[in-house]
């Protein structure tokens, strides 16, 4: 299986806000139990969500997740049972 998260574009370019949101909610461990990601295709939404699932399963949390550790590897390698990744496509016509 691909890697869901490309090991050169780990980076999240244009989401300050919401990147900053998520991170504020997580050290304050204040989190909604869910988050819509919604808007135009390729934004990031899916990378968001998947650094949302690594900061919340982190052993070894910082700031942010660590990208090191055995939870935060599983998902972003795709391997995660308790992560998974739905991608929902609308015909309309």
């Amino acid at each position: 299986m691909r890697s869901l998260i490309d090991a050169e574009a780990r980076q999240i370019y244009g989401q300050d806000g919401v990147l900053k949101l998520l991170h504020t909610a997580s050290a304050s461990d204040r989190l909604a139990h869910a988050y819509l990601m919604v808007g135009p295709p390729h934004v990031g939404k899916m990378t968001v969500a998947l650094h949302l699932a690594q900061l919340v399963n982190c052993e070894d949390p910082g700031p942010g997740p660590c990208e090191r550790c055995s939870q935060c590897s599983r998902i972003a390698s795709g391997h995660h049972a308790d992560d998974q990744a739905e991608t929902l496509l609308l015909n309309l016509m």
